[in-house]
């Protein structure tokens, strides 16, 4: 299947959107020019999902992002670094090694995610429950 992405991006007023059981593509890819006046997005349940890019420019008044359950997920999405508006980073059910990867001073990906205030992970046991990364990394 293709990109969901791709088709939607181009909607001038879109400002929150969705993508819930929607595809089961390997890759994701935020362009440019895409998604303008997007404020919120959650990603979820896509379960061969295995990497999602941002390029400088997408996603430019993005307030909040939420990610998962995407079991496939190899690798923090790329350019998260240029989402500057990000306020809220939500990952539900993320594998511990990319959670682990963004402990301040330890994670190899902690610069990508440093200038957020919240950075927040809700994992399933018996019920869900929620860290920060500050949480984490003490």
């Amino acid at each position: 299947m293709n990109d969901p992405v791709q088709v939607l991006q181009a909607l001038p007023c879109l400002q929150q959107l969705a993508l819930f059981r929607a595809s089961v593509v390997e890759q994701m890819c935020f362009e440019t020019s895409g998604f303008q006046k997007l404020k919120h997005l959650y990603i979820g349940l896509l379960m061969g999902l295995k990497r999602v890019n941002i390029e400088n420019g997408a996603l430019p008044q993005l307030e909040t992002l939420k990610v998962g359950p995407c079991p496939q997920l190899e690798e923090l999405p790329l350019g998260i670094r240029h989402l500057t508006p990000l306020t809220s980073l939500e990952f539900i059910d993320l594998p511990e090694e990319l959670k682990l990867s963004m402990i301040p001073s330890k994670g190899r990906n902690y610069e990508i995610v440093e200038h957020i205030p919240n950075v927040l992970f809700l994992q399933r046991f018996s019920r869900y429950s929620t860290q920060s990364l500050r949480e984490l990394a003490n």
